[in-house]
């Protein structure tokens, strides 16, 4: 999933996967102990060097370029630079402000009028399970959206041409639909100091999108051609591309479909904020500013490697290179999980890496790699108090809550791939009958049983859809079929071919769905 998987595996799915996985992956990189070993200890020193870098300069560190921007050539090739290195940015204005706060106020009459609409956690929620209102819908069809994703997707991934036989293109995204959260700064009464909103990360530092992170993507051997991480796992960890899709594309529904955390390919996470409801509130995510292909790796090598001498008060004894080793019959399912910790994962000394994003503006678009460690902040309440840094609760009775939500949507940016195309066969009927999509039946939508948003008022249809992006939009959203002629070669011409025979098998010819 897109949004913080919060029931996205129970914690005991989630040890047994990567024990198994785990134990997979020894027998696989046994007999290459010298190699590995060696590559790792080039992976510690290009870190050390990295860090002493990206920690003078913090959130400067988050590339971000203006919407209009992305037509200049000399600006654009910059700022793909930077993100194919960086693995998160921001692209700025891809919708106006107003525009976008007046979604933060149709969003906000949608939930007054459908109370019964379920939301995330049960005390203090700020997780909607909303998937078709209006405003979600005006902006996953924006054609400023659909163009900035189209940018990013083309401007970074490749896809060989040897590997034709499982083409993609990012010429023509497809739409997922995600949830919406909304956080509202928590008062207490009218006594000052004694309540106040403070963020605290939760569910915590990851690495992924949840479940079991990368570990769940890839579990084939090292020499393997399907193998996504093979240079790493190979020992040549510098020849790794993050940005390469060909060995992604069999394995979206990785090595337990029944555990999955999403079944369609998506090239980029992705958030929109509608409204900011107050400064706190511009740090609603914090990424890793280390290279993107720096951390994939150590979080992959992390689990066969143990310290010789346990930590002291010299933590630059502990992490020299010198007092790590190869250790793979200790390896660890705690350090293999998607979870990141100063304790598990050390040497990205996340004090100085993981940054807050620059301060966003309603209408930001920030995009983040599948692979990207980053930390979601919640606002919780939480005691002032010096003497009791632990968490407190503010009573619901004397609660109240601020009228300047933070609004944000999840937009992932995902590309046009046969999956994706099935994918959009069963997500476009969710739509039209207003259940949640199919990544999120387990969710139950909104207050009524199984039936999601179909019993809420004002839910829009394809006309709406229409109306805000025109054809582009029905397309992404399987409503109407691709135009083959728009292919650029023989390969994204079957794949059009093909997504248009699934997604309209019994209209031969037709070219709208309602």
């Amino acid at each position: 999933m897109n949004t913080p998987p919060e029931e996205a595996k129970e914690p005991e799915q989630m040890i047994r996967l990567l024990n198994r996985l785990l134990e997979t992956k020894v027998e696989q990189l046994s007999g290459n102990e010298a190699k590995l070993s060696a590559s790792w200890e080039l992976l510690l020193h290009q870190i050390q060097d990295e860090i002493r870098s990206v920690s003078q300069t913090g959130s400067k560190n988050i590339p971000e370029i203006g919407f209009h921007d992305i037509r200049s050539i000399d600006k654009a090739d910059s700022f793909l630079r930077d993100l194919t290195t960086r693995g998160a940015v921001i692209i700025r204005n891809v919708v106006s402000v107003n525009e976008a706060e007046a979604w933060s106020f149709e969003l906000d009459s949608y939930l007054r009028d459908n109370p019964h609409t379920k939301a995330s956690p049960a005390e203090d929620p700020d997780l909607y399970e909303l998937f078709w209102s209006l405003a979600q819908l005006n902006a996953r069809a924006h054609p400023n959206m659909l163009e900035a994703q189209k940018f990013a997707m083309s401007g970074c991934w490749h896809h060989p041409s040897s590997t034709l036989q499982k083409p993609l293109s990012c010429k023509f995204p497809v739409t997922y639909a995600d949830r919406v959260r909304m956080r509202h700064k928590s008062l207490r009464g009218s006594s000052p100091g004694i309540c106040k909103a403070k963020p605290s990360v939760l569910p915590g530092t990851r690495i992924g999108g949840g479940g079991c992170g990368p570990w769940e993507v890839d579990n084939d051997g090292p020499d393997s051609s399907t193998s996504v991480y093979r240079e790493i796992w190979s020992g040549n960890w510098e020849d790794y591309d993050p940005w390469d899709t060909s060995s992604r594309l069999d394995r979206e529904m990785h090595l337990d479909k029944g555990l999955s955390t999403s079944g369609v390919v998506k090239l980029f996470q992705g958030m929109l904020p509608l409204s900011l409801g107050s400064s706190d509130d511009d740090s609603q995510m914090r990424v890793c500013s280390l290279p993107l292909k720096l951390t994939t790796a150590y979080c992959l090598l992390r689990p066969f490697f143990s310290p010789k001498r346990p930590f002291t008060d010299n933590r630059d004894d502990y992490l020299h290179p010198s007092n790590w080793a190869m250790d793979i019959a200790q390896s660890s399912v705690n350090r293999a999980s998607h979870d990141i910790s100063d304790t598990t994962h050390p040497h990205l000394q996340l004090e100085k890496t993981l940054v807050s994003l620059p301060p966003l503006h309603p209408g930001d678009y920030v995009i983040w790699h599948p692979d990207t460690i980053h930390s979601t902040l919640n606002t919780r309440p939480q005691l002032e108090s010096p003497s009791s840094p632990q968490e407190a609760s503010c009573s619901p009775g004397i609660r109240a809550t601020s009228p300047s939500p933070s609004t944000i949507l999840y937009i992932p940016a995902c590309p046009l791939t046969q999956s994706n195309a099935e994918y959009l066969v069963h997500q476009r009927k969710a739509f039209l009958l207003g259940f949640p999509g199919p990544d999120f039946i387990s969710t139950q939508g909104g207050g009524h049983a199984d039936f999601g948003e179909s019993y809420h008022m004002g839910r829009p249809g394809v006309q709406e859809i229409n109306d805000a992006g025109g054809e582009d939009a029905l397309r992404a959203m399987g409503l109407l079929a691709w135009e083959e002629d728009d292919a650029a070669d023989a390969g994204e011409r079957d794949l059009l071919r093909r997504a248009n025979a699934l997604l309209f098998p019994d209209r031969a010819g037709a070219r709208f769905c309602v």
